[in-house]
């Protein structure tokens, strides 16, 4: 008798999950990763920064509803003074003034909200292009970014992607050289 794998209850879907972490990987190595290389040796650092400013405060219009949605009224009110200050004096988010003043990045989603309101947290999923996630994170996620205004112009949300796969370098390569088994 051949001995079986008892199935996780956090990852019951394994062996799907494994499948759609070698393709996410293979389409890292051979079309994300190089885009992201091309994109961190032609973009000076300045504008890489400003970039990643911009869209760290874009996402600031989620925290905020997610803020109230989780009845954090004050925490809210922070939020909204800091996207204000970004988005006016830091120039349409470029520039993170806000940082400068005391007022700290929060971060909130609606994955969070759905935890607060009860929704108790789900298995393991790892989907294609999008990454590992939980049922709860991922179908959050569409709300996420159905509120998130650079949803809506798809360059900007190639933008986001490449500045995002810049920015993971560093944690990709730690997973890549100390995990036994990455997808763990």
């Amino acid at each position: 008798v051949v001995p079986t794998k008892a199935t996780s209850p956090v990852d019951p879907y394994e062996s799907f999950n494994r499948s759609m972490y070698t393709f996410n990987m293979g389409l890292d190595e051979y079309l994300l990763k190089p885009v992201s290389d091309g994109y961190k040796f032609i973009t000076p650092d300045a504008v890489e920064t400003g970039v990643s400013h911009f869209f760290s405060n874009l996402k600031g219009i989620n925290v905020v509803l997610n803020d109230l949605l989780q009845g954090k009224v004050a925490q809210a009110g922070a939020d909204t003074g800091r996207f204000l200050t970004n988005t006016t004096i830091g120039i349409g988010g470029l520039i993170d003034v806000a940082a400068e003043l005391g007022l700290q990045n929060n971060i909130e989603d609606f994955g969070q909200t759905l935890a607060v309101w009860g929704v108790e947290n789900s298995t393991y999923l790892v989907l294609p292009i999008m990454g590992p996630t939980t049922i709860r994170d991922g179908s959050a996620g569409i709300m996420d970014r159905a509120a998130n205004p650079g949803s809506y112009a798809p360059f900007l949300g190639i933008l986001e992607g490449i500045n995002d796969r810049a920015n993971a370098e560093g944690a990709l390569n730690f997973i890549n050289e100390a995990a036994l088994d990455p997808y763990i």
